[in-house]
């Protein structure tokens, strides 16, 4: 039984004082979940654990559509980063408060997203910070200042950065403006031969952060008091 092997699991890890917010996390879910429980999944408790305990709030039960994706691929993530956007997606989802916010796409986003991908949303939302949630026009930032400050002073190659953007549109995160550039071969991308000025491209030269991107960064920060 889940519950069971969890509460073993995270004695075992001595986090035994997350066992009564994993037992209600898991009360609508517990038949349906089935595998086995790994540190991974411990840890990914008592990190959600932490967070909701820090806003004083008792946890509540977990809608199963909600709950199996995150503990499905929580315990994949290797990326530290990412790993604390799962706990924090967990702890929002077990929140009385904030669970109604927490929607199901949210954690296939997140499975689709590495840590630039994450870094630079992030970045987008907070050049853009100021912006009235859910008002037109969006705060547009320059690509080239996205890319600076996502590149935490060690620099972010170009083609790393177009391809983390072109994430970001494909799922609706961000939002772009831009101009045409005639299309340039991947290997001339890679190999510098081609223009690196991110105003060439089409939809990417100036980005702004969707409704649907500051609700999910929402979701994947550890909620407060």
């Amino acid at each position: 039984m889940p519950i069971i092997e969890l509460s073993t699991a995270l004695v075992a890890a001595g986090s035994g004082l997350v066992v009564p917010f994993a037992n209600k996390v898991l009360e609508k879910s517990a038949q349906r979940l089935g595998g086995h429980i790994d540190e991974q999944l411990a840890a990914l408790f008592t990190r959600a654990h932490g967070y909701l305990t820090a806003t004083g709030r008792e946890a509540q039960s977990v809608e199963p559509h909600l709950l199996k994706p995150i503990v499905e691929n929580a315990p994949l993530e290797t990326d530290p980063a990412l790993a604390a956007h799962w706990a924090a997606l967990l702890a929002n989802a077990a929140d009385p408060a904030r669970q109604s916010y927490v929607q199901p796409a949210f954690a296939e986003i997140l499975r689709q997203l590495t840590a630039l991908d994450a870094r630079i949303l992030q970045t987008i939302a907070t050049i853009s910070q100021g912006q009235e949630a859910g008002t037109r026009p969006y705060m547009y930032a320059e690509a080239t200042r996205i890319q600076r400050e996502a590149g935490e002073g060690d620099g972010l190659l170009t083609i790393a950065f177009r391809i983390a953007v072109d994430n970001l549109l494909r799922l609706r995160l961000c939002d772009g403006r831009g101009t045409t550039r005639p299309p340039g071969k991947l290997s001339e991308l890679i190999s510098g031969r081609h223009s690196d000025t991110l105003a060439e491209g089409p939809g990417k030269d100036r980005l702004a952060i969707t409704d649907l991107g500051l609700a999910f960064l929402d979701a994947v920060t550890p909620p407060t008091s």
